[in-house]
């Protein structure tokens, strides 16, 4: 699996403000098969709720991560969460 770092570079820009209100932030690490390999390449944060040590996609949210999915053809490859 590849997971260039830049994919966790933005997920860390795209989740700094809950970080600072204590906030955790799960998202989907998705992306392709190639060349044998699982490239991960799209990163999708779903509407969710969160507290300091939990967070959950909303009902919404799933609808949504599969229609993103569909959209940019990727599958599920992983997930990562901060942990304020």
């Amino acid at each position: 699996m590849i997971c260039p770092i830049d994919i966790v570079a933005q997920f860390l820009k795209l989740s700094y403000a809950n970080t600072q209100a204590k906030i955790e932030t799960c998202a989907i690490l998705a992306g392709i098969e190639k060349d044998g390999s699982l490239l991960i390449n799209t990163l999708i944060i779903p509407p969710q709720t969160g507290k300091q040590d939990m967070c959950c996609m909303t009902d919404d949210g799933e609808i949504e991560l599969f229609e993103a999915q569909i959209a940019n053809s990727v599958m599920t490859l992983g997930w990562i969460h901060t942990h304020p």
